[in-house]
């Protein structure tokens, strides 16, 4: 399996962050080359967007999951950090990777590496 969570592993913290304009959060280096390697940004923006919907903004925490169901299809999943699912929505893809764990806090998403 083909995790872009191993191959952006090198991204320890960041130095700068890219800011979205519609939702006003911001996200990593880390995720800025998942945008770029797996041309995702359809992915980062729903992300972000969500987040100005009440039931996103009440979570302090956030653990998302892209997850490869077969060759074009994925689930996405928002839980709380301990398992209580948020949001569970199908994508259609050429996703490159077959999962991808990303988290938000304090208006920031960022990989597993960089927390």
């Amino acid at each position: 399996m083909k995790s872009a969570n191993d191959q952006l592993a090198h991204h320890m913290g960041s130095e700068s962050v890219t800011r979205e304009p519609i939702s006003r959060c911001v996200y990593t280096e880390g995720v800025k080359e998942l945008i770029e390697i797996g041309k995702c940004y359809w992915l980062v923006s729903d992300i972000l967007i969500y987040q100005l919907e009440h039931r996103f903004k009440q979570e302090e925490f956030q653990h998302w999951r892209l997850e490869r169901k077969d060759e074009v299809n994925f689930m996405l999943t928002c839980d709380d950090g301990n398992e209580r699912i948020i949001l569970e929505r199908e994508y259609m893809s050429d996703f490159p990777f077959d999962e991808v764990d990303l988290y938000y806090e304090n208006n920031v998403l960022y990989l597993p590496s960089e927390r």
